[in-house]
């Protein structure tokens, strides 16, 4: 039963981590651009940006799966993924405005001095 919770969970949330990221991605693209006003720079720290995001939160979810309990029924099962996949999804909506902050503060200040 945990070797299919482990696959589902890494499943789900990958395609929600690659989705999410993907998107970030290419609709933040303006919001780095019109910070820096470089746009070979905000190539570069999109990029930097995304692989980032992808490290952190790909290493996490696999990370996690050490902490599990032993699952015996489907009713586990299904309490552990909606449990685990919100907190994820929570974090992800962390670092994205961690990263809007980040750009909007300290970037601004390093490529306009």
């Amino acid at each position: 039963m945990n070797l299919i919770t482990y696959i589902l969970y890494v499943f789900f949330t990958s395609s929600v981590i690659i989705w999410v990221g993907k998107t970030c991605s290419a609709k933040g693209e303006v919001f780095i651009l019109q910070a820096l006003n470089d746009a070979s720079l905000t190539a570069r720290v999109n990029r930097s940006l995304l692989i980032g995001y992808y490290l952190v939160n790909l290493g996490y979810v696999l990370i996690s799966i050490q902490t599990w309990p032993g699952l015996n029924s489907l009713e586990e099962v299904l309490l552990e993924l909606s449990q685990r996949t919100g907190l994820l999804i929570f974090l992800l909506g962390g670092l994205h405005y961690f990263n809007i902050y980040f750009i909007t503060v300290h970037l601004k200040k390093i490529s306009n001095p």
